[in-house]
């Protein structure tokens, strides 16, 4: 068994689990998003973000430089942080996925979360099937939920703006 897949079976108590979706390949593919169905346990699923950083910011391209490289370093290290200390704050008003396991080994990252689709959110609007009422929905959603850490000390976090 991978050691993904050990570790998401140990910290959701699933007796059985199976990749079911790859969500989306991470920016200057440093690693993917993956969705896997689990059987007993806690979650029916989860969403694993499983992030391989490069020893450099070599871009098959060339588009990356070395400090392209540090703020994507940083980027997924502020984002861990963000989910273990700050997104249980954001309650039920403001539904994020919860951090149910975090792991950083040597230029490994690893986020075990909870699946939105599961917890009532399965639908994603396309530009084509959008309309404007929910597209006012969604903005007040983004509104709300940067009211609700503006006066919030941004504590391991980006100090002004994000990446």
């Amino acid at each position: 068994m991978p050691p993904i897949a050990f570790q998401i079976l140990q910290c959701t108590d699933a007796a059985a689990i199976r990749e079911i979706e790859h969500v989306q390949t991470l920016w200057s593919g440093y690693g993917s998003i993956k969705r896997y169905k689990l059987e007993g346990g806690k979650y029916p699923s989860v969403i694993v973000k499983h992030i391989q950083l490069p020893e450099s910011g070599k871009h098959p391209r060339g588009w990356n430089t070395d400090l392209s490289h540090q703020r994507k370093i940083k980027s997924y290290a502020v984002e861990s942080y963000w989910y273990e200390h700050y997104a249980r704050l954001t309650g039920a008003a403001y539904k994020v996925p919860q951090l149910l396991h975090t792991e950083a080994k040597g230029s490994m990252r690893l986020l075990i979360m909870e699946d939105l689709n599961t917890l009532g959110f399965p639908k994603r609007l396309t530009p084509d099937t959008v309309s404007l009422a929910a597209a006012k929905n969604c903005l007040t959603w983004l509104v709300r939920f940067h009211a609700r850490f503006m006066q919030v000390p941004p504590k391991g976090l980006w100090e002004m703006g994000t990446y």
